[in-house]
């Protein structure tokens, strides 16, 4: 019933309207403009029936309880994990573990409303928000009066209010990009506050029996990327060195894992990664680290002594990321892997193995740079 749009003292119309069914309303609210506009504010009150999955509930690792989960790994492993029949199962025992304490001790948050909040953490001081809302005063007293000093006031707190929002945002993008190099997730955090549409991956065409077709389903995008990334995989053939290496008498013994070791290797983890398919956050691992090397080093030992991993460790998390040219064309897409990082502990310690015998017994072919340390493709031209 209130004009939605003033310009200076022109009379005032109703120009915006709000079109819907009478059950999904609760509530409008009549505003003041945003900043300058001429446009009233119109705050509706929705009433959505939305379930937990379209919340988007998330595990809020940030403000998670590490120390009683500390605890509650804090176990005598050996005599649980030493009587399985098999390494999937040691695993699984690890694991329950760990999402059990994840469920305990681990908040959630949702993410459904991510995309109105401000761009800044810290909310604004009080004395700014009182000034908000005698704002919205100013703005119905002249409404209802159309007096001239009310205007003038609402003018006034309004222009101070925009200078002071304006500050701070200012002094918020200052912070960043002075972080940019020392915390880089800060700055795309905040590139993807800004950001107005995802990139996601439109329809895709292929050709199907001679003929052009459209596809649309994510399951048959997922097939076709599937079938379009087989198709161009190359073996490589094998590399014949002119001179055969011959290994010395002496052999490797077996490799060792170290509960010092992991321990390292799990201290060095960027906790601002993604978790693999075992949804185990790097963050978890990191906080629980102490707890969990004695669990890890019996799976390793296990794994490498039946030449069997777990299943959840031969499994990836594939996405296709586009490169350039046409959208909907399947071959201007590359597919990126993410795996277990706790599979990736025990390839490094089988990789530093495989090194050292090499290097021990003068393997590495002279024309061997990439994967080793202190050889630069530049020798390659003193060779």
């Amino acid at each position: 019933m209130n004009p939605t749009r003033v310009r200076g003292h022109n009379e005032p119309h109703i120009l915006d309207l709000v079109l819907t069914d009478d059950e999904i309303i609760d509530n409008i609210e009549y505003l003041s403009p945003l900043g300058k506009s001429d446009h009233a504010l119109l705050s509706l009150t929705c009433n959505f029936d939305i379930s937990c999955k379209t919340l988007g509930l998330q595990y809020n690792y940030g403000k998670g309880d590490y120390e009683n989960l500390c605890k509650f790994m804090d176990i005598d492993w050996e005599p649980q994990l030493r009587q399985c029949c098999n390494v999937d199962a040691m695993w699984l025992i690890l694991k329950n573990r760990l999402a059990e304490g994840i469920q305990k001790f681990v908040p959630k948050i949702s993410t459904f409303y991510d995309w109105h909040k401000p761009s800044w953490k810290c909310p604004l001081p009080k004395d700014v928000r009182e000034k908000i809302r005698y704002k919205h005063r100013l703005w119905n007293r002249f409404i209802e009066t159309r007096d001239i000093q009310y205007l003038n006031k609402y003018k006034k707190i309004r222009n101070n209010i925009r200078r002071i929002t304006r500050q701070k945002q200012k002094s918020e993008q200052n912070q960043i990009a002075k972080a940019t190099k020392t915390n880089p997730k800060k700055f795309w955090a905040y590139v993807k506050n800004k950001t107005v549409l995802k990139s996601s991956i439109g329809d895709l065409k292929t050709i199907d029996n001679g003929k052009q077709v459209t596809i649309t389903d994510d399951m048959e995008k997922a097939s076709a990327f599937c079938e379009y990334c087989s198709s161009v995989f190359t073996k490589a053939e094998v590399f014949h060195e002119q001179h055969i290496y011959q290994a010395a008498a002496i052999t490797k013994p077996n490799i060792e894992f170290h509960e010092e070791k992991i321990l390292k290797m799990l201290e060095k983890l960027n906790v601002s990664k993604s978790p693999g398919p075992d949804g185990l956050h790097p963050r978890i691992l990191y906080e629980t680290r102490t707890k969990i090397t004695t669990p890890l080093k019996l799976i390793y030992e296990a794994s490498f002594a039946t030449k069997e991993l777990p299943h959840d460790w031969i499994n990836a998390n594939i996405s296709a990321i586009f490169k350039k040219g046409k959208k909907s064309e399947l071959c201007n897409y590359r597919p990126i892997s993410l795996t277990s990082i706790l599979c990736k502990i025990m390839e490094q310690f089988i990789r530093d193995h495989i090194i050292e015998y090499f290097q021990d017994n003068d393997l590495f072919s002279k024309n061997q740079f990439g994967f080793l340390k202190g050889r630069s493709t530049h020798a390659l031209h003193e060779v």
